[in-house]
């Protein structure tokens, strides 16, 4: 699940948290990506990030719950901003059982 905020300043950053739990070994490296994206479908701003610093997600074991936390920059405009993540690799982004590369996690309202 991922926890962040409905509101935020343009140009400021927000903190984002992360809960990650594996439901099986892992065989590669992934990074995670957060993207703010726009009216017009652009990305606006985004964060690539390990999605824990001081542990490769192929040493995550199944069924442990991990906690990551980003500073997740935003946009210098103000408006409404779409947030959406996902997890690539050298190979390309994670797909989710619904076929789709990315996760959306909600809308932020930017002053």
């Amino acid at each position: 699940g991922a926890q962040l905020p409905t509101t935020g300043q343009a140009g400021e950053s927000v903190s984002l948290r992360f809960r990650w739990q594996a439901l099986k070994n892992i065989q590669t490296n992934y990074t995670l990506f957060v993207h703010v994206v726009d009216q017009y479908g652009e990305i606006a701003s985004q964060l690539d990030a390990s999605p824990m610093p001081d542990l490769f997600t192929i040493n995550w074991l199944p069924d442990y719950a991990l906690i990551g936390e980003y500073q997740l920059p935003l946009p210098r405009f103000t408006g409404s901003y779409d947030i959406y993540a996902g997890l690539y690799n050298d190979m390309g982004r994670l797909f989710l059982p619904d076929g789709t590369d990315r996760l959306y996690l909600g809308e932020i309202e930017l002053e």
